[in-house]
């Protein structure tokens, strides 16, 4: 039998879905930066917009599950989801295209091995060069809005949308 806990999805759902989407858009980045040189904002773009449908498609089967089920059963089907997909990604995706003897797609020439930059001040230094653009501080303030009205009203309140 199922405690009250057990069935409150708005204890668990909003940790659940936050936390895939902050790891998405580091790693949608990261493959654009690895694998494009030509068409990166289209295909970030994509690769964003294709988080939605993945939403639609999981968030209600994980509701339904926790609702009908509890929390720990939704919690074991994404563990088993995660389980299954492993192998293939470790066995099918690669780091660059020339692990596969490919070039990033808009490069025209083959790339050389630079020297390894310390991640931390590489990021420091594009985030001052973007800071100087007005587009930077534009992007910036509508992600701020519409994260502190999604995450901060409606998820943390529950304030219906």
């Amino acid at each position: 039998m199922l405690n009250r806990s057990d069935s409150q999805p708005d204890k668990v759902v909003p940790m659940r879905s936050q936390t895939p989407g902050l790891s998405a858009i580091v790693l949608g980045a990261t493959v654009v930066h690895r694998w494009f040189d030509r068409y990166r904002g289209v295909i970030l773009g994509v690769l964003s917009a294709s988080t939605a449908p993945g939403q639609l498609l999981f968030l209600p089967l994980l509701a339904n599950l926790t609702v009908h089920y509890g929390w720990r059963i939704a919690t074991w089907a994404i563990a088993a989801v995660i389980a299954v997909a492993i192998p293939f990604v470790a066995l099918l995706m690669r780091d660059s295209p020339r692990q596969l003897g490919l070039r990033r797609l808009g490069n025209d020439q083959d790339e050389v091995e630079s020297a390894a930059e310390n991640p931390i001040v590489a990021a420091l230094r594009a985030l001052s060069d973007a800071t100087r653009s007005p587009a930077f501080w534009l992007l910036a303030g509508s992600f701020f809005v519409c994260g502190a009205s999604t995450n901060g009203l409606v998820g943390t309140h529950l304030i219906p949308a």
